[in-house]
């Protein structure tokens, strides 16, 4: 290396060095410095492949899109009121459309109010944008009103609507803030003398990339800024304009904190910059245990299920490649999703997730069978529904150590789960029948089963 040879086509030395001045100034070799550390942390192996990560995230334009006048809407909300009593919940996607697990909990959270007698406004951006949008962009709203589609409107008419109805807000949820920018829910908080709840369902208040997965690769546990270890990632300028909003959005406004795992919530409260008004523990589902089901004798035979999207983030490409690596006669893999993912050498279910269907999860574990679920997100969860389907599947639990939530859940209950280093060790975990002998200890007493309860 220090003669300027390279490696292979895809790695120039003089580029690397170039690309990461730390690894020049501390002279170490880099093609070992690549192999032991820039691998992992994402870094670029030649310029060639070395893009502007000034604006990583495009931000998509609403073009012509017909608004709702403040007139009509508030006609609209009059004819669904409840009572004079209001929830405003801000989010990033209509829980009449989208399949996320907020999105469902945003449905149980307007039957929950509705119960009450109070209204539940939901407001969320009609143009899917990934980013924290700059003040003064115009932002068309999606109004969902007791659980009816109202209409698409900007924020003066909502306002506007809000004051006419006479109504009195009892609690703002912020759940996302994706796709919005803060001044439009400044204007919001207004309403309520700017007092609200702060969710973290992820970590998009700390970094545009919402589970810290530096460069997308490797979690990277919400450095400081300032740091080596933030300023070689593509989303670190980005991170830097985003973080100094929301320290002035923080600071304006009296906001208590809410995250569904008590990991959430330590990580969070451990790293933000801001200032709160004060934290809070709120699961989004627990689970009832039932007695367990009497089951016969498996002959040793296996069923191992991926639940969910198949993306990288939630360990995608580790299960393609242990479907592939194992493919056993006493093993069957299945993928249940509403989202299909690469072909491999497994079996998929369709499964929906919607506010209309919350448990068909657990019901397609059931009568498939599973056995054993596979939850490698490698990046740490803030709360893994997932998880508490599985479990209440009777499902035993297959994780790692970057999986947040899950990890720490098994790690208090280590009967319902495995906690593996990497792919090597849950290969051997499998091949060597440890994976079989825990299965087994899992339901000597029968396979457990759960009601999952939405909190």
């Amino acid at each position: 290396w220090r003669e300027g040879r390279n490696p292979g086509d895809n790695f120039n030395v003089d580029q690397y060095l170039e690309l990461n001045p730390d690894v020049k100034a501390a002279g170490i070799n880099p093609l070992i410095h690549y192999i032991k550390y820039g691998m992992s942390e994402g870094r670029s192996t030649k310029i060639l492949d070395h893009v502007d990560y000034e604006e990583p995230i495009p931000t998509h334009s609403p073009g012509a899109m017909e608004l709702v006048t403040a007139g009509e809407l508030t006609t609209r909300m009059k004819s669904l009121l409840i009572s004079d009593r209001t929830v405003i919940t801000i989010s990033n996607g209509d829980d009449h459309q989208s399949v996320g697990d907020v999105q469902v909990y945003i449905s149980h959270e307007q039957r929950l109010a509705n119960q009450a007698e109070q209204n539940y406004l939901h407001v969320y951006p009609r143009i899917g944008n990934e980013l924290l949008l700059e003040d003064g962009i115009t932002i068309p709203l999606g109004v969902n009103f007791n659980g009816e589609n109202i209409g698409t409107v900007g924020i003066n008419a909502l306002l506007e609507s809000l004051r006419s109805i006479h109504t009195s807000i009892v609690d703002v949820n912020i759940h996302h803030t994706m796709g919005w920018n803060l001044s439009a829910i400044d204007c919001i908080l207004e309403l309520s003398e700017r007092r609200g709840n702060f969710w973290v369902h992820d970590y998009f208040s700390f970094c545009p990339s919402f589970n810290l997965l530096r460069n997308g690769v490797e979690f990277c546990v919400a450095p400081e800024i300032s740091s080596n270890t933030c300023t070689i990632c593509r989303y670190s300028n980005l991170r830097a304009r985003q973080q100094a909003r929301f320290k002035q959005f923080f600071t304006h406004n009296a906001l208590r904190v809410i995250a569904p795992s008590r990991y959430a919530l330590d990580l969070w409260l451990s790293k933000a910059p801001y200032m709160t008004s004060s934290s809070e523990l709120r699961p989004l589902a627990g689970l009832n245990w039932l007695d367990s089901q009497h089951l016969q004798d498996h002959h040793n035979h296996f069923r191992i299920g991926y639940i969910g999207s198949p993306i990288r983030a939630k360990g995608w490409d580790a299960w393609l490649r242990l479907v592939s690596a194992l493919d056993v006669e006493n093993l069957e893999y299945f993928h249940f999703s509403s989202v299909e993912g690469e072909p491999g050498n497994y079996t998929r279910i369709q499964t929906p997730l919607s506010a209309q269907m919350p448990f068909a999860m657990i019901d397609s574990l059931r009568e498939t069978n599973i056995d054993a679920v596979f939850l490698w997100s490698i990046w740490p969860e803030t709360f893994s529904v997932t998880l508490h389907e599985a479990l209440a599947a009777g499902c035993f639990i297959i994780t790692n150590r970057s999986s947040g939530n899950i990890q720490d859940y098994l790690t208090k209950n280590p009967h319902h789960g495995a906690i593996l280093e990497d792919e090597a060790d849950l290969h051997a975990f499998i091949i060597n029948g440890e994976l079989a002998r825990r299965i087994e200890e899992f339901r000597a007493h029968g396979k457990p089963q759960a009601d999952l309860i939405w909190m």
